[in-house]
C-alpha cells in the first residue's frame, strides 16, 4: 500500500503532542486550552510514538473517500507509552494485531489527517532507530 502524505516535511516525523505545563495532562489535537484543568500554557513536543496497539478495525466499507486510498484499510488504536492516557488511532498498513508494539508517525499537517502505525523493531528491549 503506498501511504499519500498531505505535507511532504511532515512524513515520517514523530507524533506531536501538547502538554499542560500546569497539570502535565498531553493531548493530541491543538487546541488553547487544557482539556483538564482549563489552563492556557501548553508545550509541543515530539514523542517517540512507540505503544501498544489496543483495538484493530477493518474498514472495508468506507463512508466517504479516503485520504488514505480506498477501502479496506486497517485502522489501530494505539496507546502511547510517552504519555500515559494518550491513544493514537492510526491507519495500519501492514498486519498488526492487539498487543503489538508499533512506532506512530506523523503524516500530513499538524498529525492531520491521519498517523501510521508499523511495527516497531525491538534489540534487547530498546528501540531500534
Amino acid at each position: 500500500m503506498t501511504i499519500p502524505s498531505i505535507d511532504p516535511a511532515a512524513a515520517g516525523a514523530p507524533p506531536r503532542i501538547e502538554r499542560c505545563r500546569a497539570c502535565a495532562h498531553a493531548w493530541l489535537t491543538p487546541r488553547g486550552f487544557c482539556p483538564r484543568c482549563g489552563a492556557d500554557d501548553a508545550s509541543t513536543e515530539d514523542i517517540t510514538g512507540v505503544g501498544r496497539v489496543e483495538a484493530v478495525t477493518v474498514v472495508h466499507r468506507a463512508a466517504q473517500p479516503s485520504a488514505v486510498g480506498p477501502a479496506p484499510y486497517t485502522i489501530a488504536l494505539v496507546a502511547a507509552e510517552a504519555a500515559p492516557g494518550l491513544r493514537f488511532m492510526a491507519l495500519a498498513p501492514g498486519p498488526v494485531a492487539v498487543g503489538d508494539r508499533v512506532r506512530v508517525t506523523r503524516h500530513g499537517d499538524r498529525g492531520a489527517p491521519y498517523l501510521v502505525a508499523r511495527e516497531a523493531a525491538f534489540r534487547d528491549g530498546t528501540l531500534e532507530q
